[in-house]
């Protein structure tokens, strides 16, 4: 979420017809934009949030867009949009989630409530939009998401396989470990904070422990240079919002092999290869593939082709349309 914003900010800046006011919860946050103006809250959680609008009315703002559902819109005199970026903790419990949100996720009841007192509910896929569709009949707007920009060009010189993320159990990392028993002269390398607890458990009956390595948490630099260096990204959830690192992947000319699901077609179209979930019989058979310099070139050209239709321009355009939509006024 926190590149979805910066990235949004950072466009909306650019529209000239746009005066921008950030909310934050401490003055730290408005170092990446000092040119902005600001306003201090709470955080969305707290029980202030409840007088949220009521505290924004006096700045006569035509519309707050939210970055997330949980936003106190009572007695508002603005229209008010919130995100829903993904529906997943509603069908797969978070791992070591406090007893306050699994209460929350038990059910959709409170999310619909927050959807429902929205005017406007903006999301980042044409998938997780028909989901919100199934429980909602409030306006969406799907905004979109895009990579970040960077110079980078895969060289494919190791024979690395690399994914990028969370390993809560809708990831399905189970399948890409078991993948590495038939993959003999592959490492894996799985970035991303994960608790001693959950390696143990992940790793307890695979035969390929000493080829699997634990990066933990990686900051920018060194994720461009594991995408430079990697043999191919591997994304296999169950379930994603967007599932971002697929298009940050072939941004850096990186092959990717996804998990079958809705939101990798839609997001990768047909410059990804793809496995059945669960099978990492299969999943291994396409990393294999990606051994042929031929298929390796043919992917490269039709992520290239992809790409095309991610811009984080496109995505602050969209939400700016989408307001006036909202507001019944024409759009810029």
């Amino acid at each position: 979420m926190t590149r979805f914003v910066t990235e949004i900010v950072r466009e909306l800046n650019k529209i000239s017809e746009v005066e921008l006011f950030l909310l934050v919860t401490n003055i730290d946050q408005t170092v990446t934009f000092p040119e902005n103006k600001y306003i201090i809250s709470n955080w969305p959680t707290s029980p202030l949030e409840f007088f949220q609008s009521l505290r924004l009315n006096k700045y006569g703002f035509d519309a707050v867009f939210s970055p997330h559902y949980f936003f106190g819109g009572a007695f508002r005199k603005f229209i008010l949009i919130r995100t829903v970026f993904d529906l997943i903790a509603f069908r797969y419990p978070y791992i070591g989630s406090s007893l306050q949100w699994k209460l929350f996720y038990s059910t959709k009841c409170f999310l619909k409530r927050f959807i429902h007192h929205s005017d406007g509910i903006a999301t980042i896929s044409e998938t997780v939009k028909k989901q919100i569709e199934e429980i909602s009949d409030r306006p969406i707007g799907m905004i979109g998401c895009a990579s970040m920009s960077f110079e980078v060009q895969n060289r494919g010189n190791t024979k690395n396989l690399l994914y990028i993320g969370r390993y809560e159990s809708y990831k399905n990392i189970e399948v890409l470990i078991h993948a590495m028993d038939g993959l003999e002269d592959y490492t894996l390398l799985l970035a991303g904070n994960c608790s001693e607890q959950r390696k143990s458990i992940l790793l307890k009956d695979s035969r390929s422990k000493d080829r699997i390595l634990f990066l933990g948490r990686i900051d920018d630099g060194e994720y461009f240079r594991l995408l430079e260096s990697c043999f191919a990204l591997v994304m296999p959830s169950k379930d994603e919002g967007f599932g971002l690192p697929v298009i940050e992947a072939m941004n850096a000319g990186c092959p990717v092999i996804c998990s079958d699901t809705p939101i990798f077609r839609e997001v990768a179209g047909d410059a990804a290869l793809f496995f059945a979930l669960d099978n990492p019989h299969e999943l291994a058979k396409q990393i294999r593939a990606l051994e042929a310099p031929d298929l390796r070139q043919t992917m490269g050209e039709k992520a290239s082709f992809n790409l095309k239709r991610f811009s984080w321009k496109t995505c602050a355009n969209e939400l700016i349309r989408f307001i006036h939509k909202l507001l019944e006024k024409p759009a810029l």
